[in-house]
């Protein structure tokens, strides 16, 4: 894995981990910004790949406690 590699990973889990535990009132798209995101789109699909599912659908679960339909 390279530094880069790497360091991509940690962003992710990091912006994984607050979605989890933000508050409700926090969006995704906030959240993502203060982890450096600027493109949705892109990041949507390197997170799907990382972790099986949507940021949007991460952040929903913690907010209801269950995934969008």
């Amino acid at each position: 894995m390279s530094p880069r590699e790497f360091l991509a990973g940690r962003r992710l889990d990091g912006l994984r981990a607050e979605l989890e535990s933000a508050e409700a009132d926090r969006s995704v798209s906030d959240i993502a910004s203060d982890w450096g995101f600027v493109n949705l789109g892109a990041l949507a699909g390197r997170y799907r790949e990382r972790f099986g599912e949507l940021p949007s659908h991460t952040r929903a679960r913690a907010i209801t406690g269950r995934k969008p339909d």
